[in-house]
C-alpha cells in the first residue's frame, strides 16, 4: 500500500495531555509517514494513521500547553 496523501487524511484527532496521546495512537490499525509539512513555530507532535477505512491525524500539544 502506498502512503496516502495529504487530501486523504478526513479526521484530526487533537489530545492535550501525552496520556490521551499515547491512548489514540494505540487505536491505530497502522501508521504512515506522513507528509513533510514541519513548521518552524510548530511544536506539536503528530501521527498518521488509519482507523478501518478512514485516515487520521493525531495530533498533541507540547507540554503545559
Amino acid at each position: 500500500m502506498s502512503e496516502p496523501c495529504i487530501e486523504d487524511y478526513t479526521i484530526g484527532w487533537i489530545c492535550a495531555l501525552q496520556e490521551e496521546y499515547e491512548a489514540a495512537c494505540r487505536m491505530l490499525d497502522d501508521e504512515f509517514e506522513g507528509p513533510e509539512t514541519s513548521h518552524a513555530h510548530d511544536n506539536n507532535t503528530y501521527v498518521f494513521g488509519r482507523i478501518n477505512d478512514r485516515k487520521v491525524v493525531i495530533g498533541c500539544l507540547p507540554d503545559g500547553r
